[in-house]
């Protein structure tokens, strides 16, 4: 996390640009994490705004890092496992299709805006 707290925002992404995304080099889409890490980046420069625009799931992502840093923290000052009790939770069909829809609905969003 330090590092997105340290690092220089990023600059947009122009057009033609190198990537690592094997996806994206394959098929000249962007898959649905392309411009997570440019978001994370906005959003940890408190850039909000650029955070979404850039990547929804970086809001998702940093919001992850953030709560689940002081969910160990706690859990580690009271000895307790609360957070392991919580990655045992086995989801439901409907919710792997509602995960499933915004996922599409942000692959969808980043072929758009042309990540």
């Amino acid at each position: 996390m330090s590092y997105f707290i340290l690092c220089d925002a990023p600059n947009e992404n122009p057009k033609g640009h190198l990537t690592i995304c094997l996806f994206h080099n394959l098929t000249g889409y962007p898959c649905t994490g392309c411009g997570t890490v440019r978001g994370l980046k906005y959003f940890f420069h408190l850039d909000f705004y650029n955070a979404l625009m850039m990547n929804p799931l970086a809001i998702i992502v940093a919001l992850y890092m953030v709560v689940g840093l002081v969910w160990i923290t706690i859990d580690l000052v009271r000895g307790s496992d609360s957070l392991a009790r919580l990655t045992r939770f086995k989801p439901r069909w409907w919710m792997m299709v509602v995960f499933i829809v915004l996922l599409a609905l942000n692959w969808w969003w980043n072929i758009e805006k042309g990540v």
